[in-house]
C-alpha cells in the first residue's frame, strides 16, 4: 500500500482492510496489506507529530484482534507496542480476547503463552483503565473458570503497575482502582506487611506520595468506605483508611487546591492545576467519613481548617465561591450530624473569617451613583456599568448564603449575622428625597409675600 493513496484518504484503506480481515479465513495477504497501510500512517504520524485519523483505539483493537485470529503472534506483538495513551485498546478487546483464549485451563494457558508478551504491552497505562481491563480478561464471576496461569499473570501485572505508578498519573477513579484490585484477588500485601500491624504496602506508599493530588487520596478512602477490602477484617481495613485520611490532613495544602472544572479538558492531564483539582462535595464526604469514623480525632480536622484560615489572604475569588463556600456550605450539617458544637471557637472563626472575605472583598462596597448632567459620558457609562456588576455579585452572594441551613448560620456567625447576610453596609447612604411644600401652605406664603391687591388701598380710604 503506497503512502500516497494513505495520504489522499487517510481512513478509507485501512477501514476496508480491516473489514475483510475480521471475516472468518481471511486471506493473509489482505492482513499484511492492512499491517504494512497502518505502518505507513505510523510512520507518518510519527515524522508530522500529529494523531492520524485512521489510527485510533478502535483501529487498534481490531488490528490487534485480526493479528490474533490469524496467529499472526509476532505481529500481534509488535501492534501492540504501538498502544498510545490516548489510542489504547477498549474493555470489549479484552473480553473478546478472554473468550479467544477459551476456558479448559489446559487450552487456555496453551493459547495465553502464545499471546502473553504482546498483552503485556497493549494493556493500559492508566490503573483505572487496566483494572477494568483485567477484570475483562480474568473473570473471577459468572461462567467459565479461572485459569490459574492468567490470574497469577493478572494480579502481577496489578502489583508491578501499583509499584510502578507515578502519583502524578493518577486520579480519583485510580484510587477507587487500587482498592478495588485488591479486592479482586483478595490481595492484602497491596496494603499492609505480613506481620499485619505496619501499613507499609505499595498502594499506601503511593497514596503518601499524592498529598498535592486529594482525589486520589479521596477515592481510595471512598471506596474502602463503601466495599471494604477482601481479606482484611472490616476493623483493619478502617484502620488503613484511616491512616491515609490522616497524613492527608496533616500534610494538605488547601490553599493550592482549586475547583474543578465542568469541562475536564480545560485543565492538561497530569498538570499541577489538573492535580489540586477537587470538588467541594468531596472534600465534605471525606471529612464526613473521617469524623463519623474516628470523632475522637477531630483536632486532625482542627489543624486542617485551621490551615484553611491561614492561606484566605492567599485564595483567589474563583476559589473562595466555587469550592470553599461551597464547602461550609455542607460542612454545617456534617457539624450537627456529629454532635460537633458550632460555639467551637475554631468553626466560629472559620465561618466568620470566610464569610467576611465574601462579603467585603467578593461583593465590595456600592459604587456611588453620578448624578448631575452628565449621565451620557463616558464615565457615566462606567459608572452604570459597574454599580451593574456589583448588584450581581450580591445576588450571587445572597445565593451562596441562601445555601446554608440559616439556624446553623446564625449560631456560627453569633451577633454579626444580620449585617453579614443583609450587606447594608456596603451600599451607598441614599439622601432623603427633597420635600416640597404642600398647596395650601404655598398658597398662604404666595399672599403673605405679594403685596396687597389692585384697589385694596383705594377700598381702605373709601371706607375712612
Amino acid at each position: 500500500m503506497s503512502t500516497a493513496s494513505l495520504n489522499s484518504c487517510p481512513q478509507l484503506p485501512i477501514s476496508l482492510l480491516l473489514k475483510v480481515c475480521l471475516r472468518p479465513n481471511p486471506p493473509k495477504i489482505v492482513f499484511y496489506a492492512l499491517v504494512e497501510a497502518c505502518q505507513d500512517a505510523w510512520d507518518e504520524q510519527s515524522e508530522s507529530g500529529t494523531t492520524s485519523l485512521a489510527l485510533s483505539g478502535i483501529v487498534y483493537s481490531d488490528l490487534l484482534r485480526a493479528a490474533v485470529q490469524l496467529e499472526e503472534f509476532e505481529i500481534f506483538k509488535e501492534v501492540a507496542k504501538k498502544r498510545s495513551m490516548k489510542d489504547t485498546a477498549p474493555v470489549a478487546f479484552f473480553t473478546w480476547l478472554r473468550e479467544w483464549v477459551g476456558y479448559d485451563d489446559n487450552e487456555a494457558a496453551l493459547r495465553f503463552k502464545r499471546i502473553r508478551v504482546g498483552l503485556r504491552y497493549c494493556l493500559p497505562s492508566c490503573f483505572d483503565d487496566l483494572f477494568a481491563a483485567i477484570e475483562a480478561f480474568v473473570p473471577l464471576e459468572g461462567s467459565g473458570s479461572s485459569c490459574p496461569t492468567i490470574a497469577q499473570f493478572a494480579q502481577s501485572e496489578l502489583c508491578s503497575r501499583a509499584q510502578q505508578a507515578e502519583p502524578s498519573h493518577l486520579s480519583k477513579s485510580d484510587g477507587r482502582a487500587l482498592v478495588k484490585s485488591a479486592r479482586y484477588f483478595g490481595n492484602t500485601g497491596f496494603f499492609i506487611s505480613e506481620d499485619m500491624l505496619i501499613i507499609s504496602g505499595s498502594v499506601v506508599k503511593i497514596l503518601s506520595l499524592c498529598y498535592d493530588d486529594p482525589e486520589v487520596i479521596f477515592g481510595f478512602v471512598f471506596q474502602i468506605q463503601q466495599d471494604g477490602i477482601k481479606g482484611i477484617p472490616q476493623e483493619e481495613a478502617a484502620l488503613i483508611s484511616h491512616s491515609v485520611a490522616a497524613d492527608l490532613l496533616k500534610n494538605a495544602k488547601p490553599g493550592e487546591w482549586r475547583p474543578r472544572p465542568v469541562i475536564e479538558s480545560l485543565f492538561t492531564k497530569g498538570s499541577p492545576e489538573e492535580r489540586s483539582a477537587v470538588k467541594s462535595e468531596d472534600i465534605a464526604e471525606f471529612l464526613s467519613i473521617f469524623l463519623e469514623a474516628n470523632p475522637e480525632d477531630d483536632g486532625l480536622v482542627w489543624e486542617f481548617l485551621s490551615s484553611l484560615i491561614q492561606t484566605l489572604p492567599d485564595l483567589n475569588l474563583r476559589q473562595l465561591t466555587s469550592l470553599w463556600i461551597p464547602f461550609l456550605s455542607a460542612l454545617t450539617n456534617i457539624l450537627a450530624s456529629n454532635s460537633i458544637p458550632f460555639t467551637d471557637p475554631v468553626y466560629q472563626k472559620l465561618y466568620l473569617t470566610f464569610i467576611t472575605k465574601l462579603v467585603d472583598n467578593f461583593v465590595g462596597h456600592e459604587p456611588p451613583e453620578i448624578s448631575g448632567n452628565v449621565r451620557a459620558t463616558k464615565s457615566a457609562h462606567k459608572n452604570t456599568k459597574a454599580r451593574k456588576q456589583w448588584y450581581e455579585r450580591r445576588v450571587e452572594a445572597v445565593a451562596l448564603l441562601k445555601t446554608f441551613d440559616q439556624s446553623h448560620l446564625k449560631s456560627l456567625l453569633g451577633s454579626k449575622y444580620d449585617k453579614l447576610f443583609r450587606m447594608q453596609h456596603l451600599t451607598v447612604a441614599k439622601p432623603p428625597p427633597l420635600q416640597r411644600p404642600l398647596k395650601h401652605l404655598a398658597g398662604a406664603a404666595n399672599q403673605t409675600s405679594a403685596g396687597p391687591r389692585r384697589g385694596a388701598k383705594r377700598k381702605a380710604k373709601q371706607m375712612n
